[in-house]
């Protein structure tokens, strides 16, 4: 995930915000939030804690710097199908759905996620960005020809799916487009009310 800090290092180019945050990345990715640790960032950047202080207040600070900088990568990287320009609803939708169940940065978000449970800051990031791609799934549904109290529950249905997606492991984490386009096509359904047997 790092470029070579080897070669940042030798070419004498200081050290950016941006830099910190790629080494938190990746340390989170190999060993979750406790594995921020001023030293090991300081360790797998080969500078000192000079350094660290001269870029952030404290652990705090740097943390919520990373947290955010998540948040924009992981609006970035959803940009493309929610604000995508793709008239028939079903397409976005087919979009939408390989996008869910084929994040860019899979461990990451994986242990984004789990960092959720326990952090609020973090919580509230994920949140907001389920939040916008909810309404954007929703407002697909919507385009489609469902009601709104349908195209909300298919969209969290579907939401749900591709999130759940994420932990799966192994072969069963590759989902085939031809299974991705069956589940569409399940989404899509028309709605079918079943009748309750009286008593």
């Amino acid at each position: 995930m790092l470029p070579s800090m080897a070669q940042q290092r030798s070419s004498g180019r200081p050290l950016s915000v941006d830099d910190w945050i790629q080494a938190g990345f990746t340390l989170l990715v190999e060993g979750g939030p406790d594995a921020l640790r001023i030293g090991r960032l300081c360790d797998r950047l080969g500078v000192t804690k000079g350094s660290f202080y001269w870029h952030f207040a404290d652990m705090n600070a740097y943390r919520t710097a990373l947290v955010d900088a998540w948040g924009d990568l992981q609006d970035a990287d959803r940009r493309g199908f929610i604000d995508a320009h793709i008239a028939d609803p079903r397409e976005r939708l087919a979009v939408m759905l390989t996008m869910l169940v084929a994040p860019q940065h899979l461990a990451l978000e994986r242990v984004m996620r789990a960092w959720a449970l326990t952090d609020e800051r973090v919580s509230s990031n994920v949140r907001q960005s389920d939040e916008r791609l909810l309404d954007a799934i929703r407002e697909a549904f919507r385009e489609y020809g469902l009601d709104e109290a349908e195209a909300r529950l298919r969209a969290m249905v579907m939401m749900s799916a591709g999130i759940g997606v994420l932990y799966m492991i192994g072969p069963a984490l590759e989902v085939p487009p031809d299974t991705r386009d069956g589940f569409l096509d399940f989404m899509l359904r028309p709605t079918t009310r079943v009748a309750h047997p009286p008593g």
